[in-house]
């Protein structure tokens, strides 16, 4: 059961944010309002959920994990009906934020629970298995979505993530305490940020976090605006824009293993000319044609999903390798920042500026591309002051 209930609550994330992509256009329609203001129920959940998973790990190993687990999921619950029925776009975003929070909270304190309760091969089992939900959720929720709306509408979405949640406070409550009192950290949490603070100040590491989530901005860019591209641009209707999400996120998953071979075989510091190639490559061609059809823009686009899919495993294990102790909070530093990326991406992708979102997305890929080319002037003057890069 609890390994289930570990697996149910790494899905938070893709069910939280994928299910509606499809009907964003009619839930601006709904709302009253424009589509900057409508991505901040995206990007405002994004940003709360990335604090917060930074702040719970702390929180977590000094209070324990059950109550907190409780306390994380009631809340959750609670945002997700609310949000459900409101009619303001402005208090949506606010529940929308506290969403977050709670999500946050319980894919951190999963992630403990995997710790506390399983050793080698089944600890690695199990992390295999979240790993693929982080995969098969991006696929799955939009497809799932759109079948809920089609019967349904947009509202539901928000109420079926709340119900899942609901269901896992049973075997929450029958879940005994994982963390012992003699294991807690009572150091406190103000310990935690200058330790991160001396970690994010060193130039190879920090140079080397930005250049393997920078990336995520036009990734996060591209969910916040593809709607309106298949759907306002190209005149998709919404269940065929799911299948365009799909096949883009699928083509990259399937890339992934083929960039984690050439990492092993090219070594990870010639990986750094592949990665820019191929988003600077995706990113220019979208630039240049990306609005010329539906089939243009997939394919455009591309690339750059795979090199954003790629880059994320990539930089975790270089970072992990070159970081003596302190994996929790090596890998929560990557999330924050990876996720912080995504909702500078999401703003900017919505920004009225631009002549139209494919010319917008595409800037954004190429703005991305020369943040990575300045960060990695960084770490050649450094060279490469990274223990998996030499």
């Amino acid at each position: 059961m609890l390994i289930s209930l570990i697996i149910v609550l790494n899905t938070f994330g893709p069910i939280s944010t994928d299910m509606f992509l499809s009907d964003i256009p009619n839930m601006a329609v709904d709302l009253d309002t424009d589509p900057a203001t409508m991505n901040m129920v995206l990007y405002g959940f994004m940003l709360s959920m990335a604090v917060s998973i930074l702040l719970f790990g702390p929180f977590t190993d000094r209070y324990g994990r059950k109550h907190l687990l409780i306390g994380c999921l009631a809340e959750y619950v609670a945002a997700s009906m609310i949000a459900a029925f409101v009619d303001n776009i402005y208090i949506l975003v606010v529940f929308r934020v506290l969403q977050g929070i709670g999500a946050g909270g319980v894919i951190t304190i999963s992630t403990a629970l995997i710790k506390d309760c399983f050793t080698g091969l089944t600890r690695a089992k199990v992390l295999n298995v979240i790993s693929l939900i982080g995969v098969v959720g991006p696929l799955a929720a939009p497809i799932v979505g759109a079948y809920i709306i089609s019967i349904w509408d947009w509202r539901m979405t928000f109420i079926a993530p709340g119900v899942v949640a609901a269901l896992c406070l049973i075997p929450a409550f029958m879940l005994s305490e994982t963390l012992k009192d003699e294991h807690r950290d009572y150091k406190g949490i103000a310990p935690m940020f200058h330790a991160m603070e001396g970690i994010l100040v060193s130039p190879p590491f920090g140079s080397f976090l930005l250049m393997v989530t920078i990336f995520n901005m036009m990734f996060m860019g591209y969910l916040s605006v593809s709607s309106y591209i298949y759907e306002g641009m190209f005149g998709v209707s919404s269940t065929n824009y799911t299948l365009f999400l799909a096949a883009a996120l699928l083509f990259g998953s399937l890339m992934m293993p083929f960039f984690a071979r050439g990492s092993r075989s090219l070594g990870y510091r010639r990986m750094i000319p592949v990665f820019f190639s191929v988003m600077f490559a995706g990113a220019f061609s979208m630039f240049m044609v990306g609005d010329g059809g539906k089939y243009v823009f997939l394919l455009t686009f591309l690339p750059c999903m795979c090199a954003c899919a790629a880059i994320r495993p990539y930089g975790m294990t270089v970072l992990m390798a070159s970081h003596e102790g302190d994996n929790g909070m090596v890998s929560s530093l990557i999330n924050f920042i990876f996720f912080l990326t995504g909702c500078i991406g999401m703003v900017v992708s919505t920004m009225s500026f631009w002549p139209n979102y494919v010319y917008g997305l595409s800037a954004i890929g190429l703005i991305a591309c020369a943040i990575f080319l300045a960060m990695w002037a960084i770490m050649k003057a450094t060279k490469y002051n990274l223990r998996a890069l030499r």
